[in-house]
């Protein structure tokens, strides 16, 4: 099941059409919908216009300033999964404009990352993110890894806090099912 992308951008085109380009060379299998935060600069603005064709383009509904440190990204990765759902996408991988992707994304990567949902059908996520050499000795103390699904747990009794990073591959369907009777109601709102 090719997961689709969910690119999340404000008022930076060199980044947004980096982040594109790598898409383009390393996922081209991958549907693509950009998620623009009202960006307002005429460069991001004219690399939207040029994306229409191409890529499906979200705006919030009433384009409103946050002036916060995130802006809307929240809100906005809220309305990116509700829409998910309402397109019946049920793997969707969520990413921001200053990423990119640095190798091809295969079959057998989308092979472990069903694998990986399978193995724990309590889990909406997947985190996508690097280890760095130089925090490898950190790393192993809050880590382990599970060799048969290839992905690292954080202990519990590891040093640092329980995190949560706004990007990763999220199992849309199970979201929604782990936030039934959300009395917040922000992920159910149709």
């Amino acid at each position: 099941m090719t997961p689709h992308i969910y690119l999340f951008s404000y008022n930076r085109a060199r980044f947004l059409e980096n982040c594109l380009a790598s898409i383009r060379d390393c996922a081209p299998q991958c549907g693509v919908t950009i998620v623009d935060d009202s960006s307002d600069d005429r460069a991001t603005v004219d690399l939207l216009r040029r994306c229409q064709g191409t890529h499906e383009i979200l705006k919030p509904e009433g384009a409103v300033k946050i002036d916060v440190p995130y802006g809307g990204l929240y809100n906005n990765m809220n309305m990116a999964l509700c829409h998910a759902r309402d397109c019946g996408r049920e793997r969707v991988v969520f990413i921001q404009d200053d990423i990119q992707f640095v190798r091809r994304l295969t079959e057998t990567d989308v092979e472990y990352i069903e694998a990986f949902f399978s193995r724990y059908p309590r889990s909406f996520k997947l985190q996508t993110t690097f280890l760095k050499k130089g925090l490898k000795p950190y790393d192993e103390r809050r880590m382990t890894l599970d060799a048969e699904s290839r992905v690292y747990f954080r202990r519990r009794e590891g040093p640092g806090l329980i995190d949560f990073s706004d990007v990763g591959v999220f199992h849309v369907p199970r979201f929604f099912e782990s936030f039934r009777g959300n009395t917040r109601g922000r992920v159910e709102k149709r």
